[in-house]
């Protein structure tokens, strides 16, 4: 007699023959909600389409992220929550979240990662399935890979297909149209430069008051100003969100002998919009940094305390990255007791002025283009 082969197949595949069979059909992705993690994210959300065209796919986004996510062809829609209200709004932020998710009647809630600070609540949201459904569905991630790279590792076995890149941002024409009602507000009519020096904790704390592990000294991004402007006829400008970086970006102006341009609160689709036009980006491991990689703006990133290759801009654009490599980074910057971040203060004005020189080398957008 002829023993019965039992073949047991993985949660990732049972998953998949679901969706090949057309019994999985309105997915929703939950991830990270910050900028950057959102943009790693876009290659997933496009390959998952692009592989399933049957399936309606939503995210789960925070509602300071949500622009992100706008006019994504590949999204029939996001919902979003305030994930920093205070405690008790935040209480009836997640009650309406898990409200709008029961109204849709999802097959399938796919987790780039599974919080439990949002695994619990939306198990009350009547979705079918979840996947990953444990920690032993994570694939085991090589070590150096990119952000972008695990993402795809992990839908890979839903048997979705396609490239890792690009990251995909989706300025609208109103947005475009913003930005030059800016430039021709300023009269800027030569290339320009955007830094952006700032990072989340610079919004939300007190510049003088800590020392803050991504920030590049500001008295640096002085004499880059003023040295593309004199040597490369290139205007800088700054761009800054919140109180916090809006302060840092006007101490950088206040000593400067050139003229700065601020770009105070842009959101960050006319952010998009106005990277598109810029002859170069400056900046540190940031959301605007993987912004601009995304507009393929050419780019010159400053890393210190965070993994050079978890979160290195993903770009086709021209791009150069320093990083100094001491003893202590990448430390994250996250609980660490850092006086002195040196990991940033060792890039020097020379260094980021010359590899700038090399990402202008290879790009046409030195001519900035008015609009009449």
């Amino acid at each position: 007699m002829e023993l019965e082969k039992i073949i047991e197949i993985s949660w990732g595949e049972k998953i998949q023959n679901l969706l090949r069979e057309k019994k999985i059909r309105r997915v929703l992705l939950v991830g990270p909600s910050r900028v950057g993690d959102i943009l790693f994210n876009t290659p997933v959300i496009r390959n998952f389409k692009t592989t399933f065209p049957h399936v309606e796919l939503y995210y789960l986004s925070s509602t300071y992220a949500k622009k992100v996510l706008e006019n994504n062809p590949y999204l029939e829609g996001v919902i979003h929550y305030n994930r920093k209200a205070p405690r008790l709004w935040r209480w009836w932020e997640v009650r309406r979240m898990v409200q709008k998710v029961k109204e849709k009647s999802f097959d399938l809630a796919f987790f780039f990662n599974m919080s439990p600070q949002i695994v619990k609540p939306l198990k009350k949201g009547n979705i079918s399935y979840f996947y990953p459904q444990k920690g032993e569905d994570f694939p085991l991630f090589p070590e150096g890979s990119h952000a972008l790279e695990r993402a795809m590792d992990l839908a890979r076995p839903l048997g979705i297909q396609g490239e890792v890149g690009p990251m995909e941002i989706y300025p609208s024409k109103k947005d475009e149209d913003f930005v030059e009602s800016f430039l021709k507000q300023e009269n800027i009519r030569q290339p320009f430069a955007v830094f952006h020096p700032g990072c989340y904790q610079s919004r939300v704390k007190k510049f003088h008051h800590i020392t803050i592990k991504k920030i590049w000294p500001i008295e640096n991004y002085t004499k880059l100003g003023e040295r593309l402007y004199q040597e490369q006829g290139i205007l800088p400008m700054l761009s800054a969100a919140g109180k916090g970086e809006i302060r840092l970006a006007k101490e950088i102006m206040k000593n400067s002998k050139v003229p700065f341009v601020l770009c105070p609160d842009f959101d960050i689709l006319q952010l998009a919009a106005l990277l598109k036009r810029a002859a170069l980006l400056v900046t540190v491991d940031t959301g605007p940094m993987h912004v601009g990689a995304a507009m393929e703006t050419p780019l010159v990133a400053l890393f210190g305390p965070t993994p050079l290759s978890l979160t290195r801009p993903w770009t086709k654009g021209p791009c150069q990255v320093l990083w100094k490599g001491i003893e202590c980074s990448p430390c994250r910057g996250k609980g660490i007791k850092c006086k002195d971040n040196i990991c940033m203060k060792k890039i020097t004005v020379d260094e980021v002025l010359e590899a700038a020189k090399k990402v202008l080398e290879k790009t046409n957008k030195r001519d900035l283009e008015t609009k009449s």
